[in-house]
């Protein structure tokens, strides 16, 4: 944010809000009131108390001139604190010799306080959006497009604080959402971060709307069907309801990397994603639920079903171990792998110290005895381009035409998928693409309104998360 001088905030205030008739005096500390501003606390004045001891006052205080009164301080309130502690005798002032209204006088102190060092950015936003209040109280609003020559404008307020329409049209958007739902920015460092936050909340609201006048259509029934295999519930209690040997095959992605919830939590959880939405640490006794999980799985694979779990490393022995305990045929010899092959959208939490991760990987196993797959001799590696985080709608989505090249290797046309961590939503789409039947299940409502999106917006049985072929060979 630009640093401005007094006299520079005196010209913008001049520009916008008229002559403000400023003739240069040194004045009497003692002869300034305060008035009632909106700033009382003037105990932060570390630098700047210093510098004045050794350089004296060096930027004239804005004041108002008026009859039989002592003069009224519009901008400069530390600097006239400081002289008043300090005792000095004087203190350099632009005086305003025009009458104010009480609009105008806020307004003064307001853009003086904009430019305060040690502002957060919501102090910032919240005055930005006090100014425009005020002038409009004053002046009226104007219209985009009227013709009128009266009332006031965002246009107005930008020149008024000396920074672009565009950008005052941003912090003011930002300083509304921020006011209607504070909670939503509690974790929010910066301003940067909050846009972020904004676009994806308005994205969210946007995709919820677009989810629910897609449901409302019923003549589409193959699409209906592929929306209603996406359930927003517990997968452990939503398995209750599912008989024995009801799968061919199971894709399988839990919340498996620890170290990653670990850093989240130390260095700050990303803003493009809701933490009640991406629940990824709500595990306590890794083991226990890998266990109980599996068990589900294997109570409602048929014999000979098949799956992949995808994992970390660090989690690859429990897995095995869990599985092959459980009558899984699984093992080292069973582990594949999505390869990223460029750069873009690898990703590491600490980049200064640790490499970004191109590669993500998977056990598969079979219920029982070995069973064959669907396309003999597959490499165990799969090479995709991830999904651009813009195209996402949860943040460890995989593209559709990975998943439907995995879940070709293993299984045929008409088998049976179970996805206990649904997601995006991708399984499920690239299960349709492939002529399988497939249910999901996942706890938030946001991610199941983008699948939603993407059934009707798309072509049913060729669905895609890219335009064209990103798939890279190796």
């Amino acid at each position: 944010m630009s640093k401005e001088t007094p006299n520079n905030q005196a010209s913008n205030l001049a520009s916008s809000l008229g002559p403000l008739g400023l003739v240069p005096k040194l004045l009497d500390p003692k002869d300034i009131d305060f008035g009632n501003r909106c700033r009382s606390d003037y105990d932060d004045q570390g630098e700047l108390l210093k510098s004045i001891k050794e350089h004296g006052i060096l930027q004239s205080i804005l004041v108002l001139e008026r009859p039989n009164q002592n003069y009224l301080l519009l901008a400069g309130g530390r600097r006239l604190k400081i002289a008043l502690d300090l005792g000095l005798p004087t203190i350099p002032a632009l005086v305003s010799t025009v009458e104010m209204d009480e609009y105008t006088i806020r307004v003064c102190e307001l853009v003086e306080n904009i430019h305060r060092k040690d502002f957060t950015f919501t102090e910032e936003l919240k005055i930005k959006q006090k100014i425009h209040e005020l002038m409009i109280q004053k002046h009226g609003i104007r219209l985009a497009g009227s013709q009128e020559k009266t009332g006031w404008t965002k246009q107005n307020t930008a020149e008024l604080l000396g920074v672009s329409k565009s950008s005052i049209i941003s912090d003011l958007r930002l300083a509304n959402a921020i006011e209607a739902v504070p909670e939503v920015f509690t974790d929010v460092k910066t301003k940067s971060e909050a846009k972020k936050v904004l676009e994806k909340l308005v994205r969210k609201i946007t995709i919820a709307d677009k989810a629910a006048e897609f449901e409302k259509r019923t003549s589409d029934l193959p699409k209906n069907n592929l929306v209603n295999s996406y359930l927003v519930r517990d997968f452990f209690e939503g398995i209750k309801t599912i008989h024995d040997n009801s799968f061919d095959f199971a894709e399988i992605d839990p919340p498996y990397d620890m170290d990653l919830k670990y850093l989240r939590k130390n260095n700050g959880f990303s803003s493009m994603y809701d933490k009640e939405d991406y629940k990824d640490s709500y595990i306590k006794d890794y083991p226990l639920f890998l266990t109980n999980l599996m068990k589900e799985i294997y109570r409602t694979l048929v014999m000979g079903g098949q799956g992949i779990l995808w994992l970390g490393l660090g989690t690859l022995n429990t897995a095995i171990d869990i599985c092959t305990s459980l009558g899984f045929s699984c093992g080292y010899h069973r582990i594949g792998s999505w390869i990223k092959p460029t750069s873009y959208g690898c990703q590491s939490q600490v980049p200064h110290i640790l490499l970004a991760q191109s590669m993500e990987f998977f056990i598969y196993f079979t219920k029982g005895q070995n069973s064959k797959l669907n396309i003999p001799g597959s490499l165990n590696h799969f090479s995709y381009k991830p999904v651009p985080p813009s195209s996402k709608i949860h943040p460890t989505e995989r593209p559709i035409e990975l998943i439907q090249n995995i879940l070709d290797v293993f299984v045929g046309a008409g088998s049976r998928v179970i996805v206990p961590f649904a997601g995006s939503g991708n399984t499920l789409l690239a299960c349709a693409n492939l002529k399988m039947s497939a249910i999901g299940f996942d706890l938030s409502k946001s991610y199941r309104d983008g699948f939603i999106t993407r059934v009707y917006e798309q072509p049913y049985q060729n669905y895609r998360s890219y335009t064209h072929d990103n798939r890279e060979v190796c």
